[in-house]
């Protein structure tokens, strides 16, 4: 129900520190236009919080240049999300991150049996959130969907891989940091990367 993010001098190829987050899960790392770092989880530590009672999913901050996590930037999801859990904070730009946040109105829990299976349901939206205001809201133009997804960032635009709740097919979206998507395509199987050849 906590994390630790390990410090490595890759100069010397040594470990410098090991820190300890009161986060679970942390398995996201993002780097926003300053060069600050964000840890936020994935999508699996939602069941056991909404079926088990086990920690809120949130993330942390290492400022740019520093080994520590930042004392004064601390954002608990649900704080922001009308109280529903999220998951795989991501930077879109213009200071603004993208999160998966998990609509648990749309769940009957009494037919959950697996905590895993709320992460593949496609009970998820989008929403942004502003790094600075902590302020939140639901994107424009994209449906519910599993709760998992790749971010690629080509010439200056964000592009969001968002597979379907079998993962048998994967929805492109360019997105804004204002707030609103445009799908591009869809393509079978689940894409996770966007490389630009030439």
């Amino acid at each position: 129900q906590d994390s630790l993010i390990v410090v490595i001098d890759t100069d010397k190829d040594e470990v410098i520190d090991v820190l300890e987050a009161a986060c679970p899960y942390l398995d996201v790392g993002t780097l926003d236009d300053d060069g600050n770092v964000y840890f936020s989880n994935w999508t699996y530590s939602v069941g056991p919080t909404l079926l088990a009672g086990h920690a809120q999913a949130c993330a942390v901050r290492l400022r740019d240049g520093e080994d520590r996590i930042d004392p004064d930037w601390a954002l608990t999801f649900a704080d922001v999300t009308e109280g529903r859990e999220a998951a795989a904070l991501r930077y879109v730009g213009d200071g603004v991150g993208l999160l998966s946040v998990f609509h648990d109105e749309r769940v009957d829990f009494e037919k959950v049996t697996e905590p895993a299976a709320l992460a593949d349901s496609a009970n998820w939206q989008f929403w942004t959130v502003d790094l600075k205001t902590l302020s939140a809201r639901p994107v424009e133009g994209v449906d519910f969907h599993a709760g998992g997804y790749a971010l690629s960032h080509l010439d200056g635009q964000s592009y969001a891989m968002v597979p379907t709740a079998d993962y048998s097919f994967t929805n492109v979206y360019r997105l804004s940091p204002s707030g609103s998507a445009e799908l591009l395509w869809k393509t079978k199987g689940w894409s996770t990367e966007l490389l630009k050849l030439r």
